[in-house]
């Protein structure tokens, strides 16, 4: 269980850090504004590509391409969709 959390921790965390980072490299390059609205999904996919990685043994970069095959990102979506809006 404590894998478990710590896989969920680890993406979540990932997840953030990689949506704020990917928003500091098109703020530089493309003056945009930040969209808090993806944040929340991208934490979250961060969240699942963690949970794929302790669940299955597979290493972050590998839960990562298996997410995108089952469609890991439409999953995300629609979840969002579910929680924010309904």
């Amino acid at each position: 269980m404590n894998d478990i959390l710590t896989g969920l921790a680890s993406g979540i965390i990932s997840g953030v850090v990689y949506a704020l980072s990917g928003f500091a490299a098109n703020k530089r390059e493309f003056d945009d504004d930040f969209d808090i609205t993806l944040l929340p999904e991208t934490a979250f996919y961060g969240a699942l590509v963690g949970l794929a990685s302790v669940a299955f043994g597979l290493t972050p970069t590998e839960a990562d391409a298996w997410l995108m095959q089952v469609g890991g990102i439409y999953l995300v979506k629609k979840l969002k969709r579910a929680i924010f809006k309904g």
